[in-house]
């Protein structure tokens, strides 16, 4: 289960609970999820309407900040959905994480009390890394030859 929820001061989160021990830590801090229903993931999904319906009523008792702290120190993913109007470097909740990196919001996934992931470069230039993600999806090099001569594919 991967939604955005509305807290209680009009915020959204979202909750990255797809592994079953992120879901078990959820599940502690909120009980009334622990039903039959919900107590594998095959039947999380199939029952996916009325489990977002309850994610959305548990959520909105609590604050962003209250559901932050309290899913952070319950190794529960959780972060902080903003719009682009809202700079990472001046949202509290991202500068308190240490989780801006060049100006930009960092990975946003948090286990066992440390940040996974990191902003390695900038942008890359167009075509910088075509060749090897078409030779992921299975092209080789001849294949990809072709696509540059027939100018749909830029290279740098």
């Amino acid at each position: 289960m991967n939604d955005v929820f509305e807290t209680s001061d009009g915020k959204r989160l979202t909750l990255g609970i797809l592994e079953e021990h992120f879901w078990q830590n959820f599940v502690k801090l909120a009980p009334e999820l622990a039903q039959e229903r919900f107590s594998t993931d095959a039947q999380r999904r199939e029952n996916g309407d009325v489990l977002s319906m309850f994610l959305q009523e548990i959520m909105a008792k609590k604050t962003a900040e209250e559901w932050i702290e309290l899913l952070n120190d319950n190794d529960v993913p959780v972060d902080l959905c903003v719009t682009p109007a809202e700079a990472a470097v001046q949202n509290k909740q991202l500068v308190d994480r240490h989780a801006v990196t060049r100006g930009f919001a960092g990975f946003p996934v948090w286990a066992n009390g440390a940040r996974g992931g990191s902003l390695r470069s900038g942008t890359p230039r167009l075509g910088e890394h075509s060749r090897e993600i078409l030779v992921e999806l299975g092209f080789d090099d001849a294949d990809i030859a072709d696509l540059v001569k027939d100018g749909i594919l830029v290279q740098s």
